[in-house]
């Protein structure tokens, strides 16, 4: 269906823990027993990307906001993720997140406000169905807030 709708789909799998025999991610090196990078791995595979492809648009709901300050650094929207995206975005392209962590809104306010190369829309319709994670969020009274980012250069 990718091919005939013109979209990209990946979903790499963890490898197989060997003490376990289950898939894993060893994001941070947590995971006892793992040997596999999988930072590296996710860097390689979008580096790879980049070679073989030009997207229009990257749509993230509701990232792990990782609400600890000592945790800051495993959050996905990054610098490093916006400069990367903007090497996967064709000219025009858009980067949509979604996210009720008012934590994280603070944390991508001051991405957006310390960077040139993503113009932040303001007004914007909400594309999506609503997932199971806005669902809770919005019975929880969080406030969800979309923000869109269009590569301006």
């Amino acid at each position: 269906i990718a091919d005939e709708e013109k979209f990209i789909v990946v979903y790499p799998q963890g490898l197989t823990l060997n003490s376990t025999g289950e898939t894993h991610w060893n994001v941070g090196g947590w995971t006892i027993g793992s040997q596999s990078n999988d930072i590296d791995f996710i860097s390689d595979l979008i580096d790879w990307t980049k070679t073989k492809y030009k997207i229009d648009f990257i749509r993230i709901n509701f990232p792990d906001p990782w609400p600890k300050n000592r945790h800051a650094k495993r959050r996905l929207i990054t610098k490093d993720f916006l400069l990367t995206s903007h090497g996967l975005l064709k000219k025009g392209g858009s980067i949509e997140v979604i996210t009720d962590s008012s934590i994280y809104q603070r944390h991508l306010e001051e991405l957006i406000s310390d960077q040139s190369y993503f113009k932040k829309i303001k007004d914007f319709p909400i594309t999506c169905q609503i997932s199971t994670f806005h669902k809770k969020a919005i019975e929880k009274g969080h406030t969800v807030k979309k923000y869109v980012l269009k590569k301006t250069s």
